[in-house]
């Protein structure tokens, strides 16, 4: 088949690390696999050699109105020239202009609900409306949790999967760790998503009867100075910025603590479980973290919003390291579960099934 994938750009993000992966494994089974950004030409991801990477300037340094027009026309024209069987789009941006663009063609779409379809529900702007209308017009949809994909009626359920997204195999050493007083937090600093402001608030109760741990956040965004104003005179809070290599930084800590109120799967939860890392989640929607962690089992939930909930999974760790151990070592097995091998077995099966017409 002859595959288009449609983003912004290749960045760190975890719907580019997806998408990449994805177009990469597609490929290497013997597909003929483009990858196509349009926004700017940063790569920060490892595109197989096999995908054909074009970067098209459209929206560079042109009014948003004229950008748009500018990309439909230009999308449009090169969709038609190379005849693609399928586009493949993650996120909202790419998702409106291919559902535009293919107008007119054979080419099939194949849209990837990566957020929270509740979460953006609740916003009535018609941005939002116009999102929501475009993702809907797709031929074929896969979902990374089964409430994701119940938020959607009848004709596009029957038209999709569910496919988690892979463990990426670890080349940290962890052979004789020796776990610190860290708790560790990595995620976009984003207080509306993520909630750093509830962790915050969370750890210094915890700190007050547990003084020699530390709170480390790694990560940047739109809200790193609010943040720094919520910390600011607590030198048990430390702000790592984003950093290389997260997972040599992260691998000594004693717990990571995810705080979200809503998430796809998060990427960040997975790598601190593959590391061993005693792991506690609010259990945000639809249901990412709860696919990840089973509570007490492999690690802790919690309500979302629910400081004295988080408070509590910190000390049911703090004063019982066995247990913690236990759920560290536990939830390392999500890597067996969620291996690379079976997750992109599962995208190569998908697209055997859609170019046979079984889908």
């Amino acid at each position: 088949m002859k595959i288009l994938f449609l983003n912004t750009n290749i960045g760190y993000g975890g719907a580019s690390k997806m998408m990449v992966f994805v177009a990469n494994r597609l490929a290497q089974a013997g597909h003929d696999v483009s990858f196509l950004t349009y926004r700017d030409n940063t790569s920060l991801q490892n595109l197989s050699p096999a995908v054909i990477h074009i970067h098209k300037p459209w929206e560079e340094g042109s009014s948003k109105g004229l950008m748009l027009v500018k990309t439909l026309s230009e999308l449009h024209k090169y969709i038609v020239a190379e005849k693609f069987d399928v586009a493949v789009a993650f996120l909202s941006p790419s998702q409106l202009r291919l559902a535009i663009a293919r107008l007119g063609t054979k080419t099939k779409t194949l849209f990837s609900q990566r957020g929270d379809p509740y979460q953006n529900n609740k916003n009535k702007r018609i941005g939002n409306w116009v999102i929501n209308k475009s993702f809907t017009s797709a031929d074929y949809y896969v979902f990374q949790t089964e409430g994701a994909q119940k938020f959607y009626k009848t004709n596009i359920i029957q038209r999709s999967v569910i496919i988690p997204n892979p463990v990426e195999k670890s080349e940290v050493c962890l052979k004789n760790i020796q776990r610190d007083k860290r708790i560790v937090n990595v995620a976009r600093l984003d207080l509306y998503q993520k909630r750093q402001d509830l962790l915050i608030k969370a750890f210094k109760k915890f700190n007050l009867e547990f003084p020699e741990y530390t709170l480390h956040l790694y990560g940047d965004g739109p809200d790193e100075e609010e943040i720094k104003s919520l910390i600011k005179g607590d030198n048990n809070i430390i702000m790592h910025g984003a950093v290389n290599n997260i997972s040599e930084e992260i691998k000594t800590a004693c717990m990571f603590v995810l705080t979200s109120d809503f998430e796809g799967i998060p990427n960040a939860l997975i790598e601190a479980m593959e590391l061993g890392i005693p792991c506690i989640s609010t259990r945000c929607s639809p249901g990412g973290a709860e696919l990840l962690i089973s509570h007490n089992k492999n690690g802790l939930l919690a309500e979302c919003g629910d400081v004295d909930g988080i408070v509590t999974a910190m000390k049911k760790y703090a004063n019982d390291l066995t247990f913690a151990t236990k759920m560290g070592e536990s939830a390392k097995r999500i890597a067996e579960d969620f291996s690379e091998e079976r997750i992109g077995n599962m995208w190569v099966d998908l697209f055997c099934r859609i170019n046979k017409g079984e889908f």
